[in-house]
């Protein structure tokens, strides 16, 4: 909901989010987020600190930080300055990756809650990320965030759609130097594993797995087969022999979403 502000016009509407960015506001909410789930049991601990936080400093220290354990701090009150220190010294990238490494972190009890929680402040501060299957990935519509939620929760004869689809997210979202070409090849491959299923020919190709595919409609199998073939001409990620295509990665977004929709799509229509 607009605030007051923005309703009466005191203030300007939020305008497009902008990638490769992070506002002072929103790193100052994500720490705050950090410390609710992380550090506030240890924040006043002078006598030490507990065998799961102590276990928590020794793997962020070798893993993310890469110092030696053995200069550790000795108590909970130490070891959460530090973290706080190096944290706001980092930029808007190495923020997201502490961040994801705190969402491999997080046990089975918290990570869903952490996750809402890092995602609400994300949207509401108008930025260009949001996390979806413990990755941050440089995405910001809800449409397209719920395709890509519920292309990665198919599961049994489905879940290769799933694999593919997170596989895609993971290239796409791997900082600093994202594999795009790949991460469209999985994009694909996740639409060619729903075709095969639901027309009932796993050895089909993609082209013969669609006209396979009952009630499909034309002008949608005419789409994608021409998607497709973008994605394959004398430049495209699938002639793997030649150099690389210079895709942005607006492009690559482009095809993960569509390809993501379009499975479920198919898979949503095989089950009615």
């Amino acid at each position: 909901m607009k605030s007051f502000a923005e309703r009466y016009g005191y203030a300007e509407p939020p305008g497009m989010p902008i990638p490769e960015r992070l506002k002072v506001e929103t790193i100052h909410r994500l720490w705050s987020v950090l410390f609710i789930f992380k550090y506030t049991d240890q924040a006043n601990n002078y006598r030490g600190m507990t065998v799961d936080f102590s276990n928590y400093a020794t793997r962020l220290w070798f893993r993310f930080f890469k110092l030696p354990i053995d200069q550790i701090p000795r108590d909970g009150v130490g070891v959460v300055d530090f973290i706080r220190t190096r944290f706001y010294s980092y930029n808007w990238l190495k923020v997201i990756l502490f961040i994801e490494f705190h969402l491999e972190e997080e046990d089975s009890s918290d990570s869903n809650n952490f996750q809402k929680l890092i995602n609400a402040v994300l949207e509401e501060e108008n930025e260009a990320y949001r996390i979806v299957d413990n990755m941050v990935i440089c995405v910001t519509d809800q449409t397209e965030l719920g395709s890509l939620e519920q292309a990665l929760g198919h599961e049994d004869e489905f879940s290769n759609v799933s694999a593919h689809i997170g596989a895609a997210l993971k290239l796409f979202s791997d900082r600093p130097k994202p594999d795009l070409r790949n991460a469209i090849k999985e994009a694909i491959s996740a639409v060619e594993s729903a075709c095969k299923v639901v027309s009932g020919s796993p050895k089909a190709t993609l082209g013969q797995a669609l006209k396979q595919i009952p009630d499909l409609p034309g002008q949608m199998q005419e789409a994608f087969t021409k998607l497709y073939g973008y994605s394959s001409n004398a430049n495209g990620i699938r002639h793997a022999l030649m150099d690389d295509p210079k895709l942005t990665q607006a492009e690559a977004k482009f095809m993960i979403v569509a390809c993501a929709s379009f499975a479920n799509y198919l898979i949503d229509s095989s089950r009615k």
